[in-house]
């Protein structure tokens, strides 16, 4: 054989690459686009996968020269190479405890969904309906579990390309799939088990994940766009997500972690299901925010624009100590945190061959069973009110839920927590919310890729709800940005190499400040400074002394000392009150004073000047100073209050110069100063606008 021809025979012997095409089309399955995609196959000499309303799936020898191919066609919008996606299924860490539904009963317990009002209709047979079809995501199922059996449409679809079956039926180690089904859908009244939060929902299983007991379980964007696509075909009003890429390996800040960032084949099937999902009024895409304790950003999928993500709560009322957390959060719902605290009891494989020896898994957590939960809900409100549009369900979701540790949360304007989003799942008031809608418009939320403007407010898909934050760094690097997405800028127990603050992560003790100790503390999975004592009387509010360190107590040790840490930061100009004394950006300018001007403009160090913090970012150029009551004599309405230098020692002849001292007379050398200040104020006129927004 001639080397050209060995050469040849190679080249056809090497695994093809997976190519997907992303093509202007209003639906390529339809059979006018038949010809478009044989011509496309032939001109690549490609095997055909899969195609999507879309997008073309395509096997490629060489996929480099097919992408130069297919930029040189119009029709192509986008073009991305398949990679396989490393999975984990969105369940609890390994010390899950629980022995009843403790998050239905209001009694003894603050942290319950509220579902209790709203049994009767729940358990009745009229409610809920078709309407509410709920997909489940996951790995295998029990088919014929007695609390299930009655809730499956069908024996489901197989999207994986790990097991060879036609449906979603649990194969050794598939557990995951069962537990969520049943928080979300077991049946209830029948005297067996226990009631999901849903329990008569129907349920279309369908198998995205091989096998998730395993420790490396992969899928691929393009399986998860086909699958997400035939359960909105299938008529799935909520599209269960209970799990996702890697989360880090502990809850240190500084522990490297990978970013995943969503292929844009999932992206294009979420705008297809929230276009197209029952009828044109869309599907609901609930996604688990993941078990990292670390931003959701990190994971593209949970922190999408177009999906509601979920965290976990636990039931001493704060966040779970894995839970992430960041600005992409919407709502918590109830969970495992630590062994001495409320599990969530679920459906388990029938016999042996699940977690545990019975048909029930008393052992479940995670933000997958939180997830869960939230997917019951929202069927619950799709069947009441079929008519409503999926960001109308959303917002009912989100404007209805419980405020949850007001004190160490953190709100905003808006009502969202980067540690809880907007709060702690409410069924009730969600039903309740739900009702008032008098037409298709939504109070200000936009459901992101469905091209609609769903708030009325003029603009589809607003930039503000509808841009994603994307990390650029693993962590802060301390540049004024917020790197890892977490909602904070340059936080303290990053940025800091020495005399780091109570529950700062670190290396050594060194470190820390004086008095305190470089230590492990259980639900923290690194090194963190404590406060050493010998009685709890020595701590600060909310920690106890064990082991001779101030710490905060279990389960939620975690989410404690962010919230406390959060709080005893240096106040800095980003439009928060860092240190929680309750004012913004209130930074003592004569502290200033010696800084370099080489930043000016960027963290707003100025030499000749008093910086003046605008909108979050510090201004060396100004023309007002505001003060909360007015103490210069300069010709400017300081404390916005309509009146200029309303003192009554302020006269024409003594304005000061722009330097922050008091009101002195002016002096010769001041003599241009005051021209140039004269003229500003016969330009600008005697009221002056407030440049500090949050304080006029």
């Amino acid at each position: 054989m001639g080397l050209v021809s060995l050469f040849i025979l190679l080249g056809t012997l090497s695994s093809p690459e997976r190519v997907i095409i992303g093509l202007n089309a209003q639906d390529l399955r339809h059979t006018q686009e038949q010809a478009r995609i044989k011509e496309l196959l032939y001109v690549l000499d490609g095997q055909w996968v899969t195609t999507l309303p879309y997008a073309l799936v395509v096997d490629v020898q060489h996929a480099q020269n097919a992408i130069r191919t297919l930029k040189q066609r119009s029709d192509v919008k986008w073009i991305e190479i398949e990679q396989s996606i490393p999975v984990q299924v969105k369940s609890t860490p390994n010390d899950p405890y629980y022995t009843q539904q403790w998050y239905y009963s209001p009694v003894n317990n603050d942290v319950h969904i509220h579902i209790d009002s709203h049994w009767e209709n729940i358990l009745s047979s009229a409610w809920p309906n078709e309407t509410s079809l709920i997909a489940v995501f996951d790995d295998g199922f029990d088919l014929a579990h007695p609390d299930l059996i009655n809730r499956f449409i069908n024996s489901g679809q197989n999207f994986s390309s790990d097991v060879e079956l036609d449906d979603a039926s649990a194969q050794i180690h598939d557990n995951h799939g069962t537990q969520t089904a049943g928080v979300i859908a077991a049946e209830g009244n029948n005297n067996i088990g226990l009631v999901g939060v849903c329990p008569g929902c129907k349920l279309l299983p369908i198998r995205l994940i091989g096998n998730g007991g395993s420790e490396e379980v992969f899928t691929t964007g393009s399986a998860t766009a086909e699958a997400l696509v035939w359960a909105v075909d299938q008529g799935a009003a909520i599209l269960n997500n209970s799990w996702g890429p890697p989360d880090s390996s502990g809850l240190d800040p500084l522990a490297d972690s990978e970013i995943w960032a969503l292929p844009q084949v999932v992206r294009e099937a979420f705008a297809y299901a929230l276009k197209e999902g029952r009828g044109g009024l869309g599907a609901v895409i609930v996604w688990s925010a993941g078990n990292g304790a670390e931003p959701i950003a990190y994971d593209g999928f949970a922190s999408a624009p177009e999906v509601f993500s979920v965290g976990a709560l636990s039931q001493a009322g704060q966040l779970s100590y894995y839970s992430d957390y960041g600005p992409a959060i919407d709502l918590v719902a109830p969970s495992s945190s630590g062994s001495q605290w409320g599990k969530v009891v679920t459906t388990d494989r029938q016999g042996t061959s699940g977690v545990e020896s019975g048909d029930y898994n008393t052992d479940y957590g995670g933000t997958s069973a939180a997830t869960a939960m939230v997917s019951g809900a929202t069927a619950l409100i799709v069947a009441a009110y079929p008519h409503l549009s999926a960001a109308q369900i959303m917002e009912s979701l989100t404007q209805s839920a419980q405020p949850i540790d007001e004190e160490n949360a953190y709100y905003d304007d808006t009502g969202q927590s980067h540690y809880y989003g907007h709060g702690l799942l409410d069924i009730a008031a969600a039903l309740s919310w739900a009702a008032s809608y008098t037409d298709g418009c939504t109070l200000s939320l936009e459901a992101c890729g469905n091209e609609q403007d769903d708030n009325c407010n003029g603009i589809i898909d607003d930039i503000e709800q509808c841009t994603s934050c994307v990390p650029d760094q693993q962590s802060e690097i301390c540049d004024g940005k917020d790197n890892n997405c977490n909602g904070f800028v340059d936080e303290h127990f990053v940025c800091s190499d020495l005399d780091k603050p109570t529950c700062a992560p670190c290396t050594n003790s060194n470190q820390c400040l004086l008095g305190s100790l470089c230590r492990s503390a259980e639900d923290f999975g690194g090194t963190w400074c404590f406060p050493e004592c010998e009685e709890d009387i020595e701590c600060q509010d909310n920690f106890v002394c064990q082991n001779n360190l101030c710490q905060p107590p279990s389960p939620s040790g975690f989410a404690a000392c962010l919230s406390y840490l959060y709080c005893h930061q240096e106040e800095t100009c980003d439009g928060h009150d860092n240190d929680c004394n309750g004012l913004i950006d209130d930074i003592d300018a004569t502290s200033l004073a010696n800084l370099s001007q080489s930043t000016c403009g960027g963290s707003g160090l100025c030499a000749f000047d008093v910086p003046f913090c605008i909108d979050g970012t510090w201004q060396c150029e100004r023309h007002e100073y505001w003060q909360e009551k007015e103490t210069r004599c300069d010709g400017l309405d300081n404390d916005c209050d309509g009146l200029v230098d309303e003192l009554a020692s302020c006269t024409t002849k003594n304005i000061v110069s722009r330097r922050p001292s008091s009101c002195t007379s002016t002096s010769g050398q001041d003599f241009w100063l005051i021209f140039l200040l004269w003229g500003h104020m016969l330009l600008m006129g005697s009221t002056r606008r407030c440049l500090k927004r949050d304080r006029c």
